[in-house]
């Protein structure tokens, strides 16, 4: 269970990393 728990919680931070790059492209795209 602790291997799947930093499983887990890697691939959230992955996501967290990849929304916020995405957020900052939209608004260098918008600007």
């Amino acid at each position: 269970k602790e291997t799947g728990e930093k499983i887990l919680e890697a691939s959230a931070n992955d996501l967290a990393k990849i929304i916020v790059e995405i957020v900052e492209s939209e608004n260098t795209m918008r600007t």
